[in-house]
């Protein structure tokens, strides 16, 4: 997975689910680098789902939902 750096930022946080909405078996990741390898296979018949976000110098966001709300409590943060 690549994703394209951010002004500034120094590390991101991705967060992994086998479930769209996050709310369960979420798994973070951080990584100073745009990539991250995941061999993590998905659940048969299912998808895995990611999302990124700066980490440091200052916390970014996880985005917007398809209403346009602020995506909050990703893996408990």
């Amino acid at each position: 997975m690549v994703w394209g750096q951010q002004a500034g930022a120094t590390s991101y946080l991705v967060a992994r689910s086998s479930r769209p909405d996050f709310s369960t078996d979420c798994v973070t990741i951080q990584t100073s680098v745009q990539n991250v390898t995941d061999l993590t296979r998905p659940p048969v018949g299912g998808s895995l789902y990611y999302l990124v976000r700066a980490q440091a110098p200052f916390v970014g966001s996880w985005g917007q939902d398809s209403s346009g709300r602020e995506i909050t409590g990703i893996c408990g943060l």
